[in-house]
């Protein structure tokens, strides 16, 4: 269901233009309609993924898997945090000083914007959702 979203915001931004409108005012339009919100209910992780996927790539980051926990002795999983891709920091370079001619870019921001879902009645639900804040993505 999710790739068919994707394939309908697509196709209906790039092929449908409507007067008086830019295609960032559609784009923010759709985004007031599927914006995260707690109690949403997804039928598995990958769908869960998907959408949050969809809704950072409309506002502009990128996403990663963060932390998540099974159902005891299996590898159903229970919850499931989706986070920026710049969330966190990096600890410090472990590598020689003399063998790192060049030194890892810092790629990280401590962006808070995330989405965790959890595992009720077979369908996983969002039961937290945390916004971008854009100011922490400028470089």
């Amino acid at each position: 269901m999710i790739s068919y979203i994707l394939l309908w915001i697509s196709f209906h931004f790039r092929s449908h233009q409507h007067p008086g409108k830019t295609e960032s005012t559609q784009v923010e339009n759709f985004l007031e309609c599927k914006t995260p919100k707690i109690r949403i209910k997804f039928c598995s992780e990958q769908e869960g993924y998907d959408f949050y996927n969809a809704y950072a790539r409309a506002k502009g980051f990128s996403i990663r898997r963060s932390s998540s926990h099974n159902v005891k002795n299996t590898t159903t999983i229970k919850n499931k945090t989706f986070c920026c891709s710049r969330q966190g920091i990096w600890g410090p370079d472990k590598r020689e000083e003399e063998s790192s001619n060049c030194s890892k870019p810092k790629t990280r921001c401590m962006c808070q914007a995330r989405m965790k879902i959890s595992l009720r009645d077979g369908f996983y639900y969002i039961y937290e959702f945390e916004p971008i804040a854009q100011a922490k993505h400028i470089i």
